[in-house]
Order: C-alpha cells, then structure tokens, then sequence
C-alpha cells in the first residue's frame, strides 16, 4: 500500500508511519515543520517528508509530487489535537484555520490527486453529546452536540467531508478517536502533564480530577485500527477507535504512583464526577481488531521513553 500522512511528525502520526514501515508499504509524508528531534530515526532516514502549512491550499509542486507518487490511502492527521489550545467552548481562528480549513485544503488537495485516494480522517469522540454515567457507552449514531471547541472544530471537518463524499464520490472514514495514550505523547494532556512533574526531589504533584472517567486506548494499538481502516477493501464510514473500557483517573494516577521511588503528595483540584463518553468498538471487532496494551503498561512505556530523552 502506498500512503501519504498528514501531520507524520506527530504522536499519532509517527506511529502509524512507523507500523506501515514495519508492513514494509511505502510512505511520503507531510508537516509544517521538520522532524522532531525524539522521532524514530527509522522514519527520518527511510520517509520523504514535505513541508506544508495546511492553513494555505497546496503548492502546485506537492501536487506533482504526489500525483506521481499516487498513494492509495492519505490519513489525515494533521491540526491542532490538544482541545484546550482550541479555546474553550469557541473555536479560536487559530483552530479554525488549522482544524477546519486546513481539512478542506487537504481534501481539495486529495480530490486533485489522479489516484483518487482514500481518506481516513481522525476526529475525535469529542463530538458526540455529553453522557451520563447511567450510559455512558456511544456508537456511531449516537447524538452528537460538542461541547468544546475541539470537538466543534472536528465535527465541522466531518460535515465538509460527508458533504463531499456525497458530491463528489469521495472515498472516506471518519475515525472518532478516543483518548489516545503513550510513548511520544505531547505535553497538555492528562498522562503527560502528571509525568513531567515527577522529577527525583518529587514530593507532590498536582493533578485536575482525581474522579473523571474516561476511555484510553493505546497509541500502538490505535495505529493498528488506523492501518485496517486505510484498507480500500473495508467499506467503513464511520469509525469508533477507543479500548471500550471506563478507566478512572484516580486508578491511572495510583498505577503511576506505584512506580515512583518514596512517598508523594497529591494535590486535587477538583474531585467532581466526570463522565467522559465510552466507546461502542463493535465496528472494529467485528474486524478483528481489539486493544492489546493496557493503561499500566502504557505508563511504564511512556516512563521508559521520558527518561530516555532525558539522558
């Protein structure tokens, strides 16, 4: 399978590229920037790279490029994925730009590609409605009212591209992706912001919520439901990509503190209840596809992989 990824420098970028790499498909890939300097150095050497501010439309030269590259899948990636950089219940133009408008330029850009690619678009189960805690289980048809910006963001890309799957006979999955956890995690998420606090004079640590309850799947777990959804075998629309199961912050918080070294102290914030929404995986298992990694071994990952870039 020939591939193009958006936004391959990133966390969930990077992995799919390197799971791709590792099924020996071949990949171009493109970002804003470079390379970050804790990226495997088995995408840099082997992944051509181009740069591309996707708030602009693509510059005729990529277009050339890729239409003789001719990929038969573009995963989109790319845009602003920590929601609080995306204002809070308003969409900064910041996030319009790149979330929304950016989307549209990719999807005008694969709509020029001769090969007419299949699109597989990360969304984010931040569109659906809030959930109770009596049910707090969501399917693809689940009524969807975001509430955060984020989200808004996110459903509007999904509009645009369900608007154009029925135009133009785009070939597309929607991916709402739950909370995505592991090694290369950006900073401004709940795992990272409790790990770059633990130093060795660690002797407390503040954290949010001890009481919200979330779904968290695994970053290598979630690349491989990304690589089965870019398969143009799978007629897929829309997606769930979560573990299904309801994990507790607090239960998270105390696996982490079970690997520290002396007592700490931990700060609340707040302790209300937060229901989060929970993923129906039907879809996915109906394909074979289920979570391999659990939260615990995810922490001890992330831990090896931040003490590693601190040497």
């Amino acid at each position: 399978m020939k591939a193009l990824i958006t936004g391959i420098t990133g966390f969930i970028g990077s992995h799919v590229a390197e799971l791709l790499l590792e099924k020996d498909d071949q990949i171009v890939g493109v970002a804003r920037g470079g390379w970050h300097p804790d990226a495997p150095q088995s995408l840099v050497d082997s992944v051509p790279l181009f740069s591309w501010d996707i708030r602009k439309p693509a510059p005729g030269k990529l277009l050339s490029e890729l239409s003789q590259f001719a990929p038969a899948v573009v995963l989109h990636f790319a845009g602003i994925s920590i929601p609080r950089q995306c204002g809070r219940e308003t969409p900064t133009r910041q996030a319009i730009a790149v979330n929304v408008d950016g989307t549209s330029n990719v999807l005008d850009l694969v709509q020029k590609i001769p090969a007419r690619p299949r699109v597989v678009f990360a969304s984010t189960c931040h569109v659906y409605d809030r959930v109770d805690k009596t049910d707090p289980i969501v399917h693809e048809a689940s009524p969807l009212n975001p509430i955060s910006a984020y989200g808004k963001t996110k459903l509007r890309c999904e509009q645009e591209i369900q608007r154009r799957v029925a135009i133009s006979r785009l070939n597309a999955c929607i991916v709402r992706g739950f909370h995505h956890i592991g090694p290369r995690q950006p900073s401004g998420l709940m795992l990272t912001d409790w790990l770059e606090q633990f130093g060795p004079d660690c002797a407390e640590i503040s954290v949010r919520s001890t009481n919200s309850f979330l779904d968290l799947v695994d970053v290598r777990d979630a690349a491989r439901a990304y690589y089965l959804l870019a398969s143009k075998s799978i007629a897929v629309d829309i997606c769930n990509l979560g573990s299904g199961k309801i994990s507790r912050s607090r239960d998270v918080l105390n696996a982490l503190l079970a690997k520290q070294d002396g007592p700490i102290e931990v700060i609340v914030q707040s302790d209300d209840e937060k229901w989060n929404a929970i993923a129906d995986t039907s879809i996915l298992n109906l394909l074979g596809w289920k979570t391999q990694i659990d939260y615990e071994q995810t922490i001890s990952d992330m831990m090896s992989c931040k003490m590693v870039s601190q040497t």
